[in-house]
């Protein structure tokens, strides 16, 4: 519960310190490129969603390791596929939907992207530690997601 807590409480913290920090106009450049790198969740949740209930649905065949193996590997390289998609298409989409003037809110998108992937990884990954009944280890998961998510 302190790890879902402080995972939704990052982005309020964060805008604060921005807003105090740098000014309201750097925290509205922070506000549009925040909600475009959050668009990358959808493809993500659709993962999740479906990615705990197949691991605990094969995790007793001979060849569940090899498949647990392909499946990071492959939704690892397929949001990162898909990030730099988004990445290419970051400065029309922002001019489009609010305006020029948000251009400069394009540099977070990339690391705020890279952040949501690498906490997905430690999300799927900690489906293994849950699998081998070393729950002790699944503080180490969360760990990984809420730094990636602070970074």
């Amino acid at each position: 519960m302190v790890t879902a807590v402080a995972t939704c409480l990052i982005p309020a913290v964060d805008r604060i310190m921005i807003a105090n920090y740098v000014g309201l106009d750097a925290n509205g450049l922070y506000a549009i490129g925040y909600r475009y790198a959050f668009m990358l969740m959808l493809p993500i949740q659709a993962i999740s969603t479906a990615w705990v209930p197949f691991t605990l649905a094969i995790y007793k065949e001979p060849n569940a390791e090899e498949t647990y193996n392909r499946g990071l590997i492959l939704m690892t390289a397929g949001l990162v596929v898909v990030s730099v998609i988004m990445i290419s298409m970051v400065e029309p989409i922002i001019e489009l939907v609010a305006s020029a003037r948000y251009l400069p809110g394009h540099v977070v998108a990339l690391p705020l992207m890279l952040g949501l992937v690498i906490q997905n990884i430690s999300h799927i990954a900690g489906v293994g530690i849950t699998l081998s009944k070393q729950t002790r280890y699944t503080m180490y998961s969360y760990i990984v997601g809420i730094v990636a998510s602070a970074g």
